[in-house]
């Protein structure tokens, strides 16, 4: 094989079969997403939402009936400021404006009134827009109720992770450091402790803690709560 430069060898591996460049690599494809693990109907289902999502959609095919009416409107307009250019285009209109088919002097107030209708429901779309938000909203909040409980759970499930970590962090730790006080050096374990991970019950300013009181308060149960009034009442009275 005869030698040849660098530069020439990467213009050939960039060469498809027919002396172009090759096609990009396609991207791999998406992992396909995990089933839905709620027994709950999704929003287009639900009967509030869909009165409403259909609402929008008669205003919106209404608004494309009224535009397709106004390019007519707009065409016999055109249509009948044509001159008669024979005889029987003469009598041909005479005939229609005795028998009340033409109605070219009521063209330009159809157009109006159909320029009002398609505004109108250009700003009823804008209206419905915002009721369907606010259906959104309502909806989101009902759903929040139905699954609060089962959220506070796996809150709580993620603080005892944190504890766990951080207590394992803190477990792994001390074995590397027992080593060093035995006079080994610090290269006789690899430091494996995963970073990043603060004291979930220090006060001194750590995200962790924060995190942790929120997540706390959060997921406090009607239960807690009245188990910690009653606690402070009794504080409260015992004078403490």
């Amino acid at each position: 094989m005869p030698n040849i430069s660098l530069h020439e060898a990467l213009n050939r591996s960039m060469l498809g079969p027919n002396g172009g460049l090759k096609p990009a690599d396609a991207p791999p494809p998406a992992p396909p997403m995990p089933p839905i693990g709620l027994d709950y109907p999704p929003i287009a289902k639900q009967p509030a939402y869909k009165a409403e999502a259909d609402k929008l959609n008669r205003f919106v095919k209404q608004q494309a009936d009224a535009e397709k009416r106004l390019a007519d409107l707009h065409a016999q307009l055109e249509q009948s400021k044509k001159i008669e250019r024979t005889e029987e285009d003469a009598i041909s209109k005479a005939e229609a404006l005795l028998t009340g088919e033409e109605r070219g002097v009521d063209l330009h107030a159809e157009i109006r009134a159909t320029n009002s209708l398609i505004e109108a429901l250009r700003n009823a779309q804008k209206a419905q827009h915002a009721v369907i938000r606010g259906v959104i909203a309502q909806l989101a909040q009902a759903a929040g109720r139905r699954y609060e409980d089962e959220h506070k759970k796996r809150v709580k499930r993620v603080m005892a992770a944190m504890d766990e970590l951080y207590a394992a962090n803190q477990a792994e730790e001390s074995l590397r450091d027992d080593l060093v006080r035995l006079g080994y050096t610090a290269t006789a374990l690899p430091a494996m402790n995963f970073c990043g991970v603060e004291d979930p019950r220090d006060r001194n300013g750590n995200a962790s803690f924060y995190w942790y009181r929120e997540a706390e308060r959060y997921s406090q149960s009607a239960e807690e709560i009245a188990a910690d009034l009653r606690k402070l009442r009794l504080k409260a009275m015992a004078g403490e």
